[in-house]
């Protein structure tokens, strides 16, 4: 598989987010005129959130064709919407309770049912929603993933044993500060994503930066995504690269 890569470098954190709100105004406003509707995945980390909150407020707010515009999560934890590890909730307080999209456009991870049967719910709701590519995979039009300090992009960190293989499209985890049952989006499935963008921003994520970037790495959970058919773009401050090779 091979795949384009660009890396974008900014001055600090708060250009990085503001590039990611940029990126998502260009990306929803292209295929809402293009065919009516757009397909976002989100994730929940800081740099993400701190993106989030920066489309609730203008020009973004009005800018974004939020009535064609779908959102969904590339993951959730099984905690009420109420609490903060709850990537829904804070999405919501952030910018979806502040922005005019309709309530039938947001499509949260269920989280009041177990895990194995979510997993079959939510994937059949994105089955429903999304444009199918031609080999009958679901495609999101802009995937937009943080990365944490271990090289995650969400927890667990690390590949388990025959995940690099598995085509599955949504995967059962465990873990974060304080342990709770979760699903994944599966790689396999990101990874027919036309555009993945990646925030990293901060010293404390430069060695990580410099892993899974380097064409060697294969443990870090982050490595996995590589599409088949669009890009993936790495928005990074100027700490986050301060180890990189030249």
């Amino acid at each position: 598989m091979t795949h384009a890569r660009e890396i974008l470098i900014k001055e600090n954190a708060y250009l990085v987010a503001y590039e990611g709100a940029r990126i998502f105004c260009r990306i929803s406003n292209e295929a809402v005129s293009a065919r009516g509707r757009c397909f976002v995945a989100l994730s929940g980390d800081k740099t993400s959130r701190s993106m989030h909150r920066l489309m609730a407020a203008e020009p973004f707010r009005s800018l974004v064709p939020w009535e064609g515009t779908h959102i969904f999560w590339i993951e959730e934890c099984f905690v009420p919407h109420r609490d903060p590890q709850s990537r829904y909730g804070t999405a919501f307080l952030d910018f979806l309770s502040r922005v005019p999209i309709p309530p039938s456009n947001i499509h949260p991870i269920p989280v009041d049912s177990p895990p194995e049967e979510a997993a079959v719910r939510y994937e059949r709701e994105i089955m429903r929603t999304l444009l199918l590519t031609g080999d009958g995979i679901p495609s999101f039009d802009a995937v937009f993933l943080g990365l944490d300090p271990e090289g995650g992009m969400t927890v667990p960190h690390y590949v388990a044993e025959g995940e690099r293989d598995s085509p599955c499209l949504i995967v059962s985890a465990s873990g974060g500060e304080s342990p709770v049952d979760r699903l994944i989006l599966g790689h396999f499935f990101l990874n027919h994503a036309k555009n993945i963008v990646f925030f990293a921003a901060g010293q404390g994520k430069a060695h990580v930066v410099r892993d899974v970037l380097s064409a060697t790495d294969s443990i870090h959970r982050s490595s996995l995504i590589q599409p088949y058919h669009g890009t993936v773009l790495w928005i990074l401050d100027q700490d986050a690269t301060s180890v990189l090779r030249p």
